[in-house]
């Protein structure tokens, strides 16, 4: 399964549905993995073109539809900025409401998708907030920690390498997982794509890709077409977007 992950873009709905976090620490902010991955993106002179957070709060159960109702407008009330839609669906009881907020002073991207079933009688709620951002700041910073507050959350960095070459995206990848102190637990390798996955000690989380070894972090560099540079993919625990 890791293996189709990796040649193939991720699907963030299949990946919660099969992968399930494993962490030993009680505080749930994540930001930390994310600010080690900017570090090092910086360190390697890797220029940086974005980054994604990703949460899910998933098996919230409910009583009825009044506290569906209840719990959207709490939302909608505590996030004022943001346009929300409630999207037609052909199951009566099922619903989805979306709430986005575009680009403004801060250079966010925020998405908040909130979705619900009956199940016995039940009402099971999954909520899921997604913040974009290009530059990473002090408010970008503030931002993430204020909104990423749960275990199941997924950080993704993208950029490029300007004096790496083509020819050495292995050297590129594995250069990569050495500064994060990781230690590799299986990759891909084609013509002009490599990926890694592997384990960072220092960070509490992971994923188990069998009944031995978790994951925590992916890499991948991709030829960019161009001679003196490539393209370079960093997530943790895994990576969320096409890559």
């Amino acid at each position: 399964m890791v293996k189709q992950i990796l040649i193939y873009s991720v699907v963030v709905t299949f990946m919660f549905t099969f992968y399930t976090f494993h962490s030993v620490s009680s505080d749930a902010n994540r930001l930390s993995e994310l600010v080690d991955i900017i570090d090092v993106a910086e360190n390697k002179d890797m220029l940086i073109k974005s980054w994604s957070a990703y949460s899910k709060q998933e098996n919230i159960i409910v009583r009825n539809s009044n506290e569906v109702e209840n719990m959207i407008e709490n939302i909608k009330k505590e996030n004022p900025r943001f346009k929300w839609v409630k999207e037609n669906v052909q199951n009566a009881h099922y619903r989805k409401v979306v709430g986005t907020r575009p680009s403004e002073d801060n250079n966010l991207d925020e998405r908040i998708v909130f979705t619900s079933y009956e199940d016995a009688g039940k009402q099971v709620i999954s909520i899921t907030h997604q913040i974009n951002g290009e530059k990473w700041n002090s408010e970008s910073r503030a931002v993430v920690s204020e909104k990423m507050q749960s275990d199941s959350t997924y950080f993704t960095v993208r950029g490029t390498m300007n004096e790496a070459k083509n020819d050495e995206l292995q050297s590129v990848a594995t250069d990569l997982v050495a500064a994060f102190s990781g230690e590799v637990k299986e990759g891909l390798t084609e013509s002009d794509f490599v990926s890694i996955s592997a384990y960072n000690q220092k960070w509490d989380l992971g994923i188990a890709v069998n009944q031995e070894d978790n994951i925590n972090l992916q890499i991948g560099v991709r030829n960019s077409g161009q001679t003196d540079s490539v393209n370079v993919t960093i997530g943790t625990p895994i990576i969320t977007t096409e890559y």
